[in-house]
């Protein structure tokens, strides 16, 4: 399968323009860099299709965030759900 911890545990590394600095040692999927980036600038994030239904990506909850990746090929559809701790993966055939 393609969802390996390399894939899914990518660092992403971002300056400010006031060269605030921390770490967020939760889970962020690609899909809420948008809340991301739009809290570190201090915007609203925008109507997009998906949210992470959380009031700040910054707070420090490691154990907040569930982030959910997916992947199908001619032979599976595999599903990871993966928290700052652990990973459950879902491996169904097509």
């Amino acid at each position: 399968h393609h969802l390996y911890d390399d894939l899914l545990h990518v660092p992403l590394i971002v300056r400010t323009p006031d060269d605030r600095s921390g770490r967020i040692d939760a889970p962020i999927s690609l899909a809420w860099i948008h809340e991301l980036i739009a809290e570190l600038c201090d915007l609203e994030p925008g109507d997009f299709p998906t949210k992470s239904n959380r009031d700040s990506l910054l707070d420090g909850e490691a154990g907040k965030n569930l982030v959910i990746s997916d992947t199908i090929t001619q032979r599976e559809h595999t599903v990871a759900v993966r928290d700052s701790k652990q990973k459950i993966l879902h491996h169904e055939p097509a």
